[in-house]
């Protein structure tokens, strides 16, 4: 996120006191990094993620390069409700600022972003903050571009599911006999992703066989689009108030910091 390095610059001349940096769906831990360098009051981090091995070795490397800072991970489906007790430095004591940076509440359906948003603002508490990105709603021409790019990226990522799939199903699927079909729902807001049957085929998966029929298609993804007051809006149903708005050019990205709303 570009974004990032200006918004650590601002939000440390904002938070005053210590806080407790939570990432939630922490992964290699390189965007805490940026805030890390920015924001000197953060005395302890909190990542969040299911991959167990790949977030201790991430862990373990934070840790030793920000030897002031305590790092505690936890492991566990950052989605599910979570708890942090007995976890990171003056549990009791430090403000909690929470960090979900990319887009991926996007990836959530509206009735679960408000459950995911409730269940963090429980965790982090009523002292919290929220740091989150958010995908902004843009042209039909501009969101067509960027889910269908001329360099295939986005196809490639789409038709790897099936590969994904062969390897941990033992599955049959021929990548050669779908394509990728990506397009706008206005109706929900939100980007709907597909595969493509080309033919008529069976596929085999878990001993069944399935059939598609040429050009029906498998769901395989969506991604919902915001206005900020949209997503203020869901925020402030999920408990949370605006602080501060930062918005990428041409609006095509924001990142909200949210605080606990009492």
């Amino acid at each position: 996120m570009n974004m990032l390095p200006h918004i650590a610059g601002d939000l440390s001349q904002s938070i005053a006191q210590p806080v407790e940096l939570v990432e939630f769906g922490a992964g290699s831990l390189t965007k805490i990094r940026i805030l890390l360098e920015s924001i000197k009051m953060i005395e302890s981090v909190v990542p969040i993620d299911i991959a167990h091995s790949h977030l201790q070795r991430a862990a373990d490397k934070l840790s030793a390069d920000y030897p002031h800072v305590n790092v505690a991970p936890i492991f566990a489906d950052f989605t599910q409700p979570v708890s942090l007790q007995n976890k990171g430095k003056n549990q009791d004591q430090l403000p909690k600022l929470g960090f979900f940076p990319g887009s991926t509440i996007g990836n959530f359906n509206r009735d679960f972003a408000l459950t995911f948003l409730q269940r963090l603002r429980k965790t982090l508490g009523d002292s919290g903050m929220l740091l989150i990105g958010v995908d902004t709603k843009k042209s039909l021409h501009t969101l067509h571009q960027a889910y269908n790019d001329s360099a295939g990226v986005t196809a490639k990522f789409n038709l790897n599911i099936l590969r994904h799939v062969n390897h941990i199903a033992a599955s049959n699927f021929d990548l050669d006999a779908f394509e990728h079909y990506a397009f706008y729902n206005p109706h929900f807001g939100r980007i709907e992703m597909h595969l493509v049957s080309k033919i008529e085929q069976s596929v085999h998966i878990n001993g069944q066989s399935i059939t598609f029929a040429q050009g029906e298609t498998i769901h395989t993804e969506n991604s919902y689009k915001y206005r900020p007051d949209e997503f203020v809006h869901l925020a402030r149903m999920a408990g949370w108030r605006l602080e501060q708005q930062w918005l990428a050019n041409d609006d095509m990205f924001s990142v909200f910091l949210l605080h606990a709303d009492r």
